[in-house]
């Protein structure tokens, strides 16, 4: 697994065995200690964001991925 400017690299067949190990590298404690207020500040932040209108999801349309296999 390679590291290059904080981006983690793994095969499939990596990613499957952490997964069933329970590994994750998302910090859930941080994510669940988020408020509603330091959400909306980290999302007004964001330079990607900047364009986006607030009501983008009124006429987003769901696309659900093919299962891999």
């Amino acid at each position: 697994m390679g590291k290059e400017e904080g981006i983690s690299r793994r095969s499939r067949d990596e990613l499957a065995a952490a997964r069933a190990r329970g590994e994750t590298l998302t910090d859930w404690a941080r994510v669940g200690a988020k408020t509603d207020a330091g959400l909306a500040r980290d999302i007004a932040s964001d330079p990607d964001w900047r364009d986006i209108p607030a009501d983008w999801y009124h006429s987003a349309t769901l696309v659900m991925p093919s299962p891999v296999g």
